[in-house]
Parts: structure tokens; sequence; C-alpha cells
């Protein structure tokens, strides 16, 4: 039997003052193309969970996060492949969400 792929991920739960949250849609070719999601990425090697964060927030959407709480870590298997992810709130942070191309198909802010 194969080993199974380890992944750690760093996930922003990205909420604004009106409490809307922001999701973005998988590019469709990528692991679990056309889901929804938090926006993040992997942790490199030696990169801590926030830091991971918060670079993958700036590549992806143009944020830069000056506020961020861990809300919780969770595993998840898959068939080829073992998941964890690391789930923070993100309620402060500079620029203007922006998609930037190849990170996601679509983002929108959703009022809860």
């Amino acid at each position: 039997m194969m080993d199974k792929k380890k992944l750690h991920i760093a996930a922003g739960v990205i909420c604004d003052k009106h409490n809307n949250v922001f999701i973005a849609q998988r590019p469709l070719k990528s692991h679990m193309g056309g889901f929804w999601e938090f926006p993040g990425g992997k942790l490199e090697d030696n990169e801590t969970p926030e830091q991971a964060l918060l670079r993958e927030l700036q590549e992806e959407i143009g944020i830069d996060v000056t506020q961020c709480t861990l809300l919780d870590t969770v595993a998840h298997d898959f068939p080829d492949r073992h998941i964890t992810l690391s789930f923070f709130l993100v309620t402060e942070w500079k620029n203007e969400l922006t998609e930037k191309k190849g990170s996601c198909r679509v983002g929108h802010l959703l009022c809860l």
C-alpha cells in the first residue's frame, strides 16, 4: 500500500465589518475543481500556518492581513491524501480583495 500524500493548508475565513464572508471557487482543473472554499494554501518548508496564510492571501487575492486569529485545526482523509487544515478568522486587512488570475475562478462576499 502506498503512503498518502500529507498536506497542511492554512485557510482564511475573511469577514468584513458587515459580517460578509469571502469564499472562492477552485479552478476547474485543480483537485476538487469547481468546489467553493475559503482562500488559502499549502504551508511551505519551515513555515507556520499563520505565515502561510499571510503569504497565500497576498498571492491569491491581494490582501495584506493585519488581524487574524486561529479558529480551529482539523484533519481529513481523502482516498489519495491526508489534509490538515488550519482555519483563521481574518477581520482586518489592507488593500481591496482582488481575484488574481489562476488562483480561483470567482470569489464572492456572502452575507451571514
